[in-house]
């Protein structure tokens, strides 16, 4: 998130925390992924922004010349990311949006886009089209209930490791989830129960494990004295 000084620095904390957290959750939900640095809502003087999401390279360097299905489709959601934390924070707080909020993202949108087509005539169209998409996806309860969750987490502590913050914005996904699905909650317990008990029976037990070991040194003692008798009766 791009910005100068902010003018109600609690408030204007807590919208860059929407923003960050709208890059954040939206990579999480497009599988993107977040990249170990995670989420910040600390100032980088050098780089003139209030926050940032480090987010997984999805998009390969053979962009130039791949404009396959599959390669577009990933730039699509990498735009789709980038536009996400002004979306994000105009839905917490319309009037904390700024005309220099985002627009480091924008640019960031554009360039990618230029890999696909040269002419800005289409950059509008594909930006248009990603905006849509991304509002939309943001309008889904339970992304937004993870977006409020990381957010909330973001004043807090400033900044969140990528695993970590992925933790956190699929605890908040779930909440909103299971509050209205309980049923749903129980059966992912019982799954998770099935496989904890599954992984403990795969397991050795310690025992087992010295059991083996024993006999092992037993069957390495009988290799070695038979070799040795024999090499006596030879």
């Amino acid at each position: 998130m791009s910005g100068t000084k902010r003018r109600s620095p609690k408030e204007n904390l807590r919208a860059t925390a929407y923003h960050e957290a709208g890059h954040a959750v939206m990579d999480w939900g497009q599988h993107i992924g977040l990249s170990r640095k995670g989420v910040t809502i600390v100032p980088d003087e050098a780089a003139a922004t209030l926050g940032s999401a480090s987010s997984r390279q999805c998009v390969g360097g053979d962009i130039e010349w791949d404009k396959t299905g599959k390669n577009i489709l990933r730039v699509m959601r990498m735009v789709q990311s980038l536009l996400a934390g002004e979306i994000a924070q105009r839905r917490y707080n319309p009037r904390s949006v700024r005309h220099y909020h985002g627009q480091s993202d924008r640019e960031k949108a554009i360039a990618l886009l230029s890999y696909l087509t040269p002419n800005p005539e289409e950059w509008d169209i594909w930006l248009k089209l990603c905006k849509i998409r991304a509002e939309q996806m943001l309008l889904d309860p339970n992304i937004w209930r993870a977006v409020e969750r990381l957010a909330g987490e973001l004043v807090q502590r400033q900044t969140i490791r990528g695993k970590e913050a992925t933790e956190i914005i699929r605890e908040g996904f779930n909440e909103s989830l299971y509050s209205k699905c309980p049923e749903m909650r129980s059966r992912d317990l019982a799954f998770a129960a099935r496989q904890k008990a599954q992984a403990l029976k795969s397991k050795p037990s310690p025992k087992d494990s010295k059991r083996e070991v024993r006999e092992a040194s037993h069957l390495d003692a009988d290799s070695d004295s038979s070799k040795a008798y024999r090499q006596l009766k030879n």
